[in-house]
């Protein structure tokens, strides 16, 4: 192991080693037990606005607690490994991590009871592990954390109809009232999406990849730029959702192009059979092929055949 190298194999016995500190099991467990083992830890702590944190300073302090040399928080919100084998012989689980605290004094504040591990930042979280690692458990064993449990018969979620208002591609006001900071913008939108229990997550978030730069470059440069006015929706429960509503000074959708009242439509009752003409040739034509591909044994023609067949083919 060479004293530059980014994934460690082995702990650097007597060498500074740097860790992502969450305060969570995994990287509390992991920081007392590098430092037990002789290294020197420093913390380092995103924070990512997780909603189940209620004071961010205090995590450097405990990362201090469990041995850390120094602890930093670093405010990531705007921006938006240790593999030793010795590690995971002894601590191979979260159970075992779990009581690897409580052993050595330390009061765990995610007990090894609970039954599963909850990751989040402000775009989201997720549940995982323990019990809900078997296919007979799922959601009904959570307790979400940024908002309400909409599965349970006695939580009673209202319809409300909530706004959203781009500008260039980025939301800028939420039911008229308009939010500078975006993290601020995240947040009561979370507040809103809360009270239905609505939610996305974006878990593997490499944002500064360069596939992730390249995609994001051309979604803000080609489609977000154009992307000004406001959508209403209706929320419910869950997942639940109608767009109610879509205003812009850019659309182009209209819907005299496409409406089915008289006198109001820009078709004439002659551009519409021009277009099943040419909507006949294309029929046609891809008729001609499957009678190519069923000569060529590609399609089978018979019982159970994908192709419907008259009954009288002279018809």
């Amino acid at each position: 192991m060479t004293d530059n190298a980014t994934i460690l194999q082995n702990v650097p016995v007597g060498k500074k080693v740097g860790i992502a500190f969450s305060g969570g099991l995994d990287t509390s467990a992991a920081l007392l037990w590098m430092k037990q083992k002789g290294a020197e830890p420093y913390a380092y702590t995103a924070n990512l606005g997780q909603p189940d944190e209620d004071d961010y300073d205090a995590i450097p302090r405990k990362a201090e607690n469990y041995g850390a040399v120094k602890a930093r928080l670093v405010d990531c919100r705007l921006q938006l490994a240790l593999e030793d084998q010795q590690f995971i012989d002894e601590l191979g689980g979260r159970a075992e991590m779990s009581q690897f605290l409580i052993d050595n004094g330390f009061d765990y504040k995610m007990s090894k009871e609970k039954a599963y591990s909850t990751d989040s930042n402000m775009l989201g979280a997720t549940h995982e592990a323990k019990d809900l690692e078997y296919l007979n458990a799922g959601i009904k064993i959570v307790e979400p954390i940024m908002g309400v449990a909409f599965w349970k018969e006695d939580v009673k979620v209202e319809a409300e109809e909530v706004s959203v208002t781009f500008e260039e591609g980025f939301p800028v006001a939420l039911n008229g009232k308009r939010i500078e900071d975006p993290v601020e913008f995240i947040l009561e939108a979370n507040r809103i999406g809360g009270r239905h229990g609505l939610g996305r997550l974006l878990y593997q978030g490499r944002w500064f990849d360069s596939q992730a730069l390249m995609l994001r470059e051309t979604a803000q440069r080609w489609v977000a730029k154009a992307i000004s006015g406001t959508v209403t929706l209706e929320l419910r429960c869950g997942n639940d959702y109608t767009i109610m509503n879509t205003e812009s000074e850019n659309l182009t959708y209209e819907a005299e192009r496409l409406t089915m009242e008289k006198g109001d439509s820009m078709f004439s009752p002659a551009d519409r059979i021009g277009q099943l003409t040419m909507r006949n040739l294309d029929i046609t034509d891809t008729r001609a092929k499957l009678g190519i591909y069923t000569n060529t044994g590609l399609l089978a023609v018979g019982t159970g055949s994908a192709i419907p067949q008259l009954k009288d083919k002279n018809k």
